[in-house]
């Protein structure tokens, strides 16, 4: 995926990432994260300096911020893609294999996959629907 500064709004777009990526910045690492190991909050350390630092770029040249902004969306996608595939694995593994489990336990067969030598075919005759089904189907 391309961008381009001459996108109509894009600059728009990089000031709000510019301004979202330096909030975060002083939320996480200025506040948070001192906060957490007692230390105290210093205005003049390297997290609001860069805050600055990101938002005065933000209104001055958000052009600038573009290939962070690509890379941050490149990131984005690569994340994206391996918590689709966890969230994935952990619905089938906590919902259909139980519910595998527990229909097998009381031996239902929905899909009727049992073996019977003695059958010619294992097609089954489908149910034709009769003309009284689609005398007023609204």
């Amino acid at each position: 995926m391309k961008y381009h500064a001459e996108k109509v709004g894009f600059n728009d777009d990089l000031r709000k990432f510019g301004f979202i990526l330096a909030g975060g910045f002083i939320l996480f690492f200025g506040l948070l994260f001192p906060l957490l190991k007692g230390k105290g909050i210093h205005l003049m350390s390297w997290p609001w300096l860069l805050a600055a630092a990101l938002a005065i770029l933000s209104l001055a040249a958000p052009q600038l911020l573009g290939p962070l902004h690509r890379g941050w969306m490149f990131l984005g996608h690569i994340l994206g893609w391996i918590n689709t595939r966890i969230i994935l694995g952990i619905v089938f593994l906590v919902i259909f294999t139980p519910v595998a489990f527990i229909i097998r336990l009381m031996g239902k067969d929905p899909m009727q996959r049992s073996f019977d030598v003695l059958l010619k075919s294992y097609r089954l005759d489908s149910n034709q629907p009769k003309s009284q089904n689609l005398h007023r189907p609204y």
